[in-house]
């Protein structure tokens, strides 16, 4: 395949994954990388279809993941300081990280040393020097897989109850979610704060690690939550009205909760009847 041929592929290929993302919003990746030239070409190549952020070494990087929570991780193996095994350890070990996807980039190319940053939770490995095509279709690949799988975890999370087996630290912390807030759906004193003290989180580390998962924010999935149960509610009791449908998942006002009802639908609760 000839250069320019292979580059217009890529492109064209990039661009049409990109779509999946949802509101137009740029995936976001950190490159942990100390060679300054080659970090400044990732971030370069990367930018025109990611929002990028970098730095040169893994501590930082540890900082910088732990704080913005970014869609996906590039990062150099050999570092000064914390190595990139390392940083794959410590994000993959954290509960409001783990989920990150990670590329490994490094001049080992001997199999045991993939299997050793394999083993430690990387996401892909990539030999240097690799060609810019393959990272960007590796980065788009991942970052689609994910996407495929967000909108597979909410239909399931919001259609079937949870599951009895966890296959993964996504899906446990999916179940662990939705059995505190059903466990408090009819409060309306529940709040986003006692959430995310009951779910051990930092208000930032619930909300990005939702949205990666779902595109919902937590007062979104709340409400999605109860939409899905009010409907269930209505279809299983014809007679019911909607005043009290509302104050069982603690809607204090039925106008509230028809015009929640409404706007999640599309149609207000009293057609159903």
């Amino acid at each position: 395949m000839h250069r320019a041929i292979a580059s217009n592929f890529v492109f064209k290929y990039t661009q049409t994954l990109v779509k999946v993302s949802q509101n137009d919003i740029k995936p976001s990746i950190l490159i942990v990388e100390d060679n300054e030239e080659l970090r400044e070409f990732m971030v370069e190549k990367l930018s025109v279809t990611y929002n990028c952020s970098a730095t040169e070494n893994g501590t930082e990087g540890v900082e910088m993941a732990q704080k913005s929570i970014p869609d996906l991780v590039i990062t150099d193996w050999m570092m000064p300081g914390l190595k990139g095994i390392e940083l794959v350890e410590v994000l993959k070990s954290g509960e409001d990280t783990n989920h990150i996807p990670i590329i490994m980039l490094t001049a080992k190319d001997k199999m045991e040393d993939k299997l050793s940053g394999l083993s430690q939770g990387a996401d892909d490995y990539l030999t240097k020097p690799f060609h810019t095509g393959e990272l960007l279709l590796r980065c788009n690949n991942i970052l689609h897989s994910r996407e495929v799988q967000k909108n597979k975890l909410i239909k399931e999370f919001l259609l079937k109850p949870p599951a009895i087996e966890v296959v993964d630290s996504d899906q446990a912390f999916l179940d662990e979610l939705k059995q505190t807030i059903e466990a408090h759906m009819v409060d309306p004193d529940f709040s986003i704060v006692k959430l995310q003290e009951m779910m051990g989180m930092s208000r930032m580390g619930l909300n990005r690690r939702l949205r990666s998962l779902t595109n919902f924010s937590p007062v979104e999935l709340i409400r999605a939550m109860k939409m899905e149960r009010a409907l269930s509610v209505f279809k299983s009791n014809k007679g019911i009205s909607i005043s009290e449908v509302g104050y069982q998942l603690g809607f204090s006002d039925p106008s509230y909760f028809t015009k929640c009802f409404k706007q999640y639908y599309g149609y207000p609760p009293g057609e159903l009847s």
